[in-house]
């Protein structure tokens, strides 16, 4: 009756000691959970009788980044998924993203969505539905950064 007491004690033990914990990061509103900020301002030459680019309202861009950059201790061949969030930009060309960081850096693709629109190409004339796309670019973010990217379309 020991040993059986005995093998069952060590075997609990056992099955309980080997359990691995994905330690994610808290909710968003939380006030454990870290983040950064990525920020910027969107232009497009829209109007090519001047020499600025116009700020540019209402553009969608994107940001992705994977979620085994929140956890702690992610398992070696286990496929994450990433995460996208958007953002529209406001009248003043603006936006930002709060990227969660679990306390440890975080690799987000920036990608901007692309748009048509006329430009002003004279006084009198205009080219209809002109193309703007940009590329976008890769950024690692950390807790508590605020990070600066601005898109020229």
């Amino acid at each position: 009756m020991k040993r059986t007491l005995l093998s069952l004690v060590a075997l609990t033990l056992l099955v309980a000691t080997s359990c691995k914990k994905e330690e994610v990061v808290p909710a968003a509103g939380s006030s454990l959970a870290s983040s950064a900020t990525i920020q910027g301002i969107v232009r497009a030459d829209t109007d090519i009788t001047n020499a600025s680019s116009e700020l540019k309202s209402g553009a969608i861009i994107l940001a992705k980044y994977n979620k085994a950059d929140l956890i702690l201790n992610p398992q070696l061949g286990v496929t994450y998924p990433d995460v996208v969030i958007s953002a529209t930009t406001n009248s003043a060309g603006e936006f930002s993203f709060t990227i969660p960081t679990a306390g440890k850096p975080v690799t987000v693709e920036i990608i901007p969505q692309d748009f048509k629109q006329d430009v002003i190409t004279g006084p009198l004339t205009s080219n209809s539905d002109v193309l703007f796309s940009d590329g976008g670019t890769t950024l690692v973010v950390i807790e508590k950064e605020v990070k600066l990217y601005d898109i020229n379309y």
